[in-house]
């Protein structure tokens, strides 16, 4: 039986201990240990799914299964973990990331884990602090005087008629909303007189486009290459309609009222620490929700198209009042 202090402990000196040994046997490293061989596959496995920030190729640990399961005596090697050996060094927002994924880790976990846990988290504080017991919740902080500044140079009029941004993208199809409901529901609050401002990345200008076509002038495509772009927009915004992606995350840390939609993904799961104004789900039976994919494996997506922007006008109404209050 391995816990998971132990496993983390083990994980830590496993990368060390298999960069100055070459061609070690599978066996030899469970001895040097004190496990059984399949706990250490075990551990290569997770040690596999470890990096650097980006989690593309050229940044994630090579385990070579390979030598593993072709050699009789299964030789155990690791490549591209050269980064373990240098000291780590967090910038802010490095350490705010850090922060927000092991207080959601935290709370689904188990309470042998939480020490283990906590010690991760101590990374981002300053050095010789300890760890609060109860982590807060992510906060951004975005001067009001930045964001005027921001607005004014992007030529926003600030004309009292209030903002709903939307964030329409995420990664994978099927976490995104249907464009067509983006577009209804903002021609419908343009329409009332409110003015949407589509953020994202330049991968979700296609679907700003769209979205700002039927809506007129009051619809603005803000998407940018730049998330500083998208972050002070959210500050001048009453409210946010955002998919599950990460934009949903920052405006609830800016503490903009959010109305979040959901549908292949839970909630429960990936909802952000800071509260939401609203979750939208569908109200329908869809059996394979959630199926956390990223595309659709029955093609339907119903779990989103079940999901009308008739639903989800009144809570952004709501939304929208609430903010007028505060």
């Amino acid at each position: 039986m391995s816990g998971a202090r132990e496993q983390v402990s083990r994980l830590l000196a496993l990368v060390p201990y298999l960069q100055t040994r070459t061609d070690v046997s599978l066996a030899q490293v469970a001895a040097d240990f004190g496990v059984r061989p399949d706990q250490i596959m075990k551990d290569l496995k997770v040690l596999w799914m470890c990096g650097l920030p980006g989690l593309t190729p050229d940044k994630m640990i090579d385990v070579d299964f390979e030598a593993i399961e072709d050699d009789p005596d299964g030789v155990v090697r690791i490549d591209n973990a050269d980064f373990l050996s240098r000291p780590v060094r967090l910038g802010s927002s490095e350490a705010s990331a850090l922060i927000v994924a092991l207080r959601a880790l935290r709370e689904g976990s188990p309470d042998a884990s939480h020490e283990v846990i906590d010690r991760c988290g101590a990374l981002a504080l300053a050095k010789g602090t300890a760890p609060p017991t109860v982590w807060p919740e992510p906060e951004l902080n975005v001067p009001a005087s930045q964001a005027a500044a921001w607005r004014a140079h992007r030529g926003l009029p600030d004309d009292g008629r209030p903002v709903v941004a939307f964030a329409p993208g995420a990664v994978g199809p099927s976490k995104r909303w249907p464009v067509r409901y983006f577009a209804e529901l903002a021609a419908n609050l343009t329409a009332r007189g409110l003015s949407v401002w589509v953020l994202g990345s330049p991968d979700e200008a296609p679907l700003a486009t769209e979205i700002a076509a039927g809506a007129g002038a009051g619809a603005h495509d803000l998407t940018s290459p730049d998330l500083r772009n998208a972050i002070l927009a959210l500050k001048c915004a009453k409210t946010c309609v955002s998919n599950d992606s990460g934009l949903v995350h920052v405006a609830a840390a800016i503490g903009v009222p959010t109305v979040a939609i959901f549908g292949p993904t839970s909630p429960w799961h990936w909802a952000p620490l800071n509260p939401l104004a609203a979750v939208m789900e569908t109200t329908t039976d869809v059996p394979c929700r959630p199926c956390h994919k990223p595309v659709c494996r029955l093609v339907h997506h119903r779990c989103m198209i079940d999901i009308p922007p008739g639903q989800v006008l009144p809570a952004v109404q709501r939304a929208l009042s609430r903010a007028a209050v505060n």
